[in-house]
């Protein structure tokens, strides 16, 4: 890619020096400023980081920008660090998402093996591989959560209550998850079945990253919705305080306040989500 923008700008610079013989010497400047403009412009664009999939602006699969045209970066090596430096130039703070959380890469790839030390200007200053030397294939798309440095999450404020993993009180390899209640396999109330039984979730600070979890944990794609009501039906909560980072890849791995007998204000109106993949784009 490289060569053809080199061969496309000696192309054009030949092809103006061609039609330039007959032209006065201010017509010639005013091509020479052309030229340049376009030159400025490439470089200009060159390194720029723009976020898609996500749910805000602040989120999403990494694209960076070389020689004209927008590549995705494999999640080889992929880490906090590298995401910080993308998130820098939003003025936050990043953690780091592997494994197209959020689709697939529709794009080539540009950078694999991508190591930053977290203070470089541009994400093309980090170390990597080459331009477009990748052998990823499209589910291995690597991505951030940009947050502010307030924030443990995006619109959450940070929680002081500390919140263990749910995976340290269930014994997963007999734990389940499923989605009950709605009109198709991609949506309904989240039950988790343990020891034998189901129950539902309290909805207290349930938002879109607790439904991410959900939707990874269940391999249906990305969280459309997170919804807090009875539609899809109710049952007994086993689980309350659910609190996920966002980069989790089942919900197990998120924190939670209580299980078992649960007391959950509000229990008519319980969890419910809509899984598939999202669209939206920031650039940085």
């Amino acid at each position: 890619m490289e060569v053809k923008s080199i061969v496309f700008f000696l192309f054009l610079s030949r092809i103006l020096r061609i039609l330039g013989r007959d032209l006065s010497e201010v017509d010639r400047n005013s091509r020479a400023a052309f030229v340049q403009k376009l030159l400025n412009r490439n470089r200009a664009a060159e390194g720029r980081v723009k976020l898609v999939g996500g749910p805000t602006r602040f989120e999403g699969n990494v694209l960076i920008q070389h020689a004209g045209r927008w590549g995705a970066v494999c999640d080889d090596s992929w880490d906090d660090a590298a995401a910080a430096v993308v998130c820098a130039a939003l003025n936050r703070t990043g953690s780091a998402t592997r494994g197209a959380q959020y689709g697939e890469a529709t794009e080539h790839y540009w950078m694999d093996d991508v190591v930053c030390e977290g203070n470089e200007l541009s994400l093309s200053q980090c170390k990597f591989s080459g331009w477009g030397s990748s052998d990823c294939d499209p589910s291995e798309a690597a991505g951030v959560i940009c947050r502010k440095e307030t924030d443990q999450t995006e619109g959450r404020p940070k929680s002081k209550e500390l919140r263990l993993p749910i995976h340290e009180v269930l014994d997963v390899g007999s734990a389940s998850l499923r989605l009950v209640g709605g009109a198709s396999a991609n949506e309904g109330r989240v039950e988790l079945y343990h020891h034998g039984v189901w129950g539902s979730i309290c909805p207290d600070g349930w938002t879109l990253y607790e439904a991410i979890a959900v939707c990874h944990h269940l391999g249906l794609g990305f969280a459309q919705q997170a919804l807090q009501t009875d539609a899809f039906g109710h049952s007994r909560i086993v689980l309350s305080g659910v609190q996920c980072e966002g980069n989790e890849t089942n919900l197990f791995q998120c924190g939670h306040r209580a299980y078992g007998n649960v007391v959950c204000t509000g229990d008519v109106e319980q969890q419910q989500q809509h899984c598939e993949h999202a669209h939206s784009s920031s650039e940085v």
